[in-house]
């Protein structure tokens, strides 16, 4: 087990996602092995182990073989997706097969002119429960990310028949396990809410009805979950729409998830 800091200045020279110049700045990377300040970071783990259960865990076995840092510390461990390098109908990924840089937990995400141009390509996925999650790795293992804003675009093209109360698009935040995580959500029934989910189960942090209405088909709204420090808060298409405070997780992946519906995605990010 490592428990230690580290701060490393490196030369990182690449090709910036739909840019041509090469970012060639020193960054500071400050990187730890401890297993986090969250009152419940890691609580459950060990009993899933123990018990047999059937747990998705993007850091499996001991936490603090992982690095942990801020977005801004490495900022292009994880360059967001617009999904416009792939081919019309091309499978982006699916559960056990993806791009390196996105671990989909579950269902299929494929590349799709939206609405018949032959221009823009989006990712669209029909699964009633698709599950994706944002890899940036260092040292050549996944980073527990502490804060960092994700960011997706999501159209919801069409709602599945009979659907549950929680359909519609959500982001994940801090996702150490599929029990264990922060969940920012717009919701078709036109609610907005932050939950958080330790051991299993849910909490309700802070919800309320959207601010523009009714959640509708064939519209796009971009959805912004920051999570910085204890403070979590929802921006639907730059409003702020709910915040929550909470202090069970200081660390995890980031992601999205969506419910019931046939839905486009575009321009997702990961940023300071």
């Amino acid at each position: 087990m490592r428990l230690s800091t580290e701060t490393i200045v490196i030369i990182l020279a690449s090709n910036c996602q739909n840019q041509n110049t090469v970012d060639t700045d020193p960054i500071d990377i400050t990187v730890s092995y401890d297993a986090g300040q969250g009152d419940s970071d890691g609580a459950c783990e060990m009993a899933y182990t123990t018990e047999g259960t059937n747990v998705y865990d993007p850091y499996p076995g001991n936490n603090t073989d992982y690095p942990m840092m801020a977005v801004s510390d490495f900022p292009m461990a994880f360059e967001g997706d617009d999904f416009e390098s792939y081919g019309h109908n091309d499978v982006i990924g699916t559960s056990g097969s993806a791009p390196s840089h996105i671990d989909i937990t579950s269902g299929t995400l494929y590349a799709k002119h939206l609405n018949g141009s032959q221009v823009w390509k989006r990712g669209f996925t029909a699964t009633h429960n698709f599950r994706m999650l944002s890899i940036g790795t260092y040292d050549g293992m996944p980073i527990r990310y502490t804060d960092g804003t994700t960011s997706v675009r999501v159209y919801f093209d069409a709602v599945h028949a009979n659907h549950p109360h929680y359909t519609g698009a959500h982001i994940f935040g801090r996702y150490q396990t599929e029990n264990d995580l922060y969940v920012a959500s717009l919701r078709l029934d036109g609610q907005v809410m932050i939950k958080k989910k330790i051991c299993g189960q849910y909490q309700t942090l802070s919800a309320q009805p959207f601010s523009a209405g009714a959640v509708t088909t064939d519209t796009w709204y971009e959805m912004s979950f920051e999570v910085v420090g204890n403070n979590l808060s929802l921006y639907i298409n730059g409003q702020l729409e709910v915040n929550a405070t909470d202090n069970d997780l200081s660390w995890g992946s980031s992601g999205v998830r969506l419910d019931y519906t046939d839905v486009y995605i575009d321009d997702w990010t990961f940023t300071p």
